[in-house]
């Protein structure tokens, strides 16, 4: 009976704020399905088990539940599932402020929104100390993202103040961004030649198939692992 009332209470609070529902199913950027229908979510992560267990939040904010539900179901479908997981890992450091418990228990959008800007400020803070204030990226995306879908509890005064803040990001982040000639990504005419040069050449089809797969796939080793083993025969013809 708990859980009924739970469905119930959600339902009536979907449609005092005009909230698109939460769904059962996702289908994430590989076309593979997740279910979030519990507080358990398992993230089709090839290299590792992984799972979002929102249960470790233990949140009674409706719309703090909501916001961070619909921000990682977002994450499911546009982004990798290690980010799916690094974004998860990050909204948990909310939880490491002392005024989470106050933001945890807020019953009204009007008290989330006024309990955010400070912890947010204090969890920034408290990066800064420990040298990981570049981990303050993905909490500042959250909330840019739940503004700019207008959920309640979240101020476009505040998300402007969260965009004047400089932040560092990491060498590789800095190298992509800047498109670095030596760290950054490969430009298009650099693509193109590799692209030809692989077409054009008869050497060892081994390392030519790890190539491919770079281009196609990036550099990360986990993307691979989707890809099932590929022999070794020599009349593989690569398009």
């Amino acid at each position: 009976m708990a859980h009924t009332f739970t469905i119930n209470y959600k339902e009536s609070f979907y449609n005092d704020y005009e909230l698109t529902p939460l769904p059962i199913d996702v289908i994430d950027r590989a076309g593979l399905p997740v279910n979030v229908e519990s507080n358990r979510w398992k993230i089709n992560e090839a290299t590792c088990p992984a799972v979002i267990n929102l249960n470790k939040l233990n949140l009674v904010n409706l719309f703090l539940d909501y916001a961070i539900k619909r921000y990682l179901i977002q994450r499911i479908k546009q982004v990798s599932p290690r980010e799916t997981i690094n974004c998860w890992y990050s909204l948990k450091l909310l939880a490491t402020t002392e005024r989470w418990q106050e933001l945890r228990l807020a019953s009204t959008a009007e008290t989330t929104e006024n309990i955010l800007p400070a912890l947010l400020s204090e969890l920034l803070e408290k990066l800064r100390r420990e040298k990981a204030e570049d981990r303050f990226h993905r909490i500042r995306a959250w909330y840019i993202w739940c503004t700019e879908q207008e959920l309640p509890g979240f101020s476009p005064e505040i998300m402007y103040d969260l965009l004047k803040i400089k932040l560092p990001g990491n060498e590789k982040g800095r190298a992509v961004m800047l498109e670095d000639a030596e760290q950054g990504p490969l430009l298009d005419i650099e693509v193109n030649a590799l692209r030809n040069a692989l077409t054009n050449d008869s050497g060892a089809l081994a390392e030519r198939i790890c190539v491919w797969l770079c281009l196609a796939f990036g550099c990360n080793p986990a993307n691979c692992i989707f890809r099932r083993k590929i022999g070794s025969d020599s009349s593989l013809k690569l398009q």
